[in-house]
């Protein structure tokens, strides 16, 4: 019979590059291989801004493959590591896993991990997007679990894609470490975050795709600016829209007064010493930011997105514009939170709840009762 430190956990997903569902993976490897876990992770190319985050005590696999073309190579490392539980992620790679451990005779337990709406992630997709309702309803429930980042995310998988509720796990995402703690300490090395600067930080962290509607926020900053000269704004993060931005930014006039640094490796020490962050976003499923924000004691202005709903609890623990608000209503909200400062206590504490040590313990449990093979010691 299998024992706890018998049982490989394997991770599979594109890449290390910046996304939360990567994410949330490295926090998690980190977190079991701390705990002495057998923790592996499976990529498709090495590099990226997460890799110096991944702890030394996690091994890696670089399949040197292309989604298009992973299938037999999946196949290959299954077959090799049989009795594995890989969790997957995205959405993609989810049915390409599930697709090829049937293939290879359910060598391993799957565990796919589902972390967008479907507006926000499939139109990237091209024909897998199309069929993508269709591909779920067809193979996720050959998984042995679906982990749902967020209840209302679980609704939809339950009601529209019509898996077992027994098949579908909510689980929230790991966000609050040691690590995080210990990154937000750095020094930014940015003049506008130093302690000796005469001015206020507004900061948005994220992919810059239209879902996240960083458009809507440079004009509630325009409004702003306008009448507080000691407000400046940063925006991390890199994407198509990312020259857009640039130009919107450069129309309000304010160009000098928004910066762009594209990715960080360490954006916490930017987070950390701003005034308030600010979620524009279309659609969020949960908001991996607004948990590190509310950790590090740093306000949260955000649109009322299904995911922020539940982590601000519908506003308990940050203030709520609605989704596709005015740039006037955007900028109200930021400018009473400026005004305003709240008791960040009871958010750090909520922030707790969505702590890596925490959330870690739910996946292992999720796993040990998808082994046929497993006795608990």
């Amino acid at each position: 019979m299998l024992q706890t430190q018998d049982i490989k956990y394997v991770f599979l997903m594109p890449s290390l590059s910046g996304g939360g569902g990567e994410k949330v993976f490295v926090n998690l490897a980190n977190e079991l291989a701390e705990k002495g876990l057998i923790v592996e992770l499976v990529i498709f190319h090495s590099g990226g801004i997460l890799e110096p985050l991944l702890s030394g005590k996690v091994s890696k696999v670089v399949l040197n493959t292309r989604l298009k073309k992973s299938l037999f190579p999946i196949m290959s490392y299954m077959k090799g590591n049989k009795g594995a539980v890989i969790f997957t992620g995205p959405q993609y790679l989810n049915f390409m896993a599930i697709a090829a451990n049937r293939l290879t005779g359910r060598k391993c337990s799957i565990i796919a991990t589902h972390h967008n709406f479907p507006d926000s992630e499939l139109k990237a997709l091209g024909i897998v997007g199309k069929y993508a309702g269709s591909l779920m309803k067809w193979l996720y429930p050959k998984a042995e679990r679906v982990v749902a980042v967020s209840d209302g995310l679980r609704q939809y998988l339950v009601e529209s894609i019509r898996l077992s509720p027994e098949k579908v796990k909510r689980i929230y995402n790991p966000v609050v470490n040691e690590l995080l703690y210990s990154l937000a300490k750095a020094e930014a090395g940015h003049p506008w975050l130093e302690r000796t600067a005469d001015v206020r930080v507004i900061i948005a962290i994220g992919r810059m795709v239209s879902v996240k509607n960083f458009e809507l926020l440079i004009q509630a900053f325009a409004v702003l600016a306008q009448e507080d000269a000691s407000l400046r704004m940063i925006i991390i993060g890199d994407g198509p829209e990312r020259d857009n931005l640039l130009h919107s930014t450069r129309n309000t006039g304010f160009e000098d007064r928004v910066d762009f640094p594209g990715e960080k490796t360490n954006p916490y020490a930017y987070l950390s010493r701003s005034a308030v962050m600010v979620s524009s976003s279309d659609s969020e499923t949960f908001s991996i930011t607004t948990v590190e924000a509310m950790a590090l004691g740093i306000p949260v202005v955000a649109t009322a997105t299904a995911g922020v709903k539940e982590v601000l609890e519908n506003g308990k623990y940050g203030r709520m514009v609605p989704v596709r608000t005015t740039p006037e209503i955007l900028a109200e909200a930021i400018r009473i939170e400026l005004q305003q400062p709240r008791e960040m206590r009871p958010v750090q504490e909520r922030a707790n709840e969505f702590s890596c040590a925490r959330i870690a313990r739910e996946y292992v449990n999720t796993a040990l009762q998808v082994l046929p093979n497993f006795k608990s010691s």
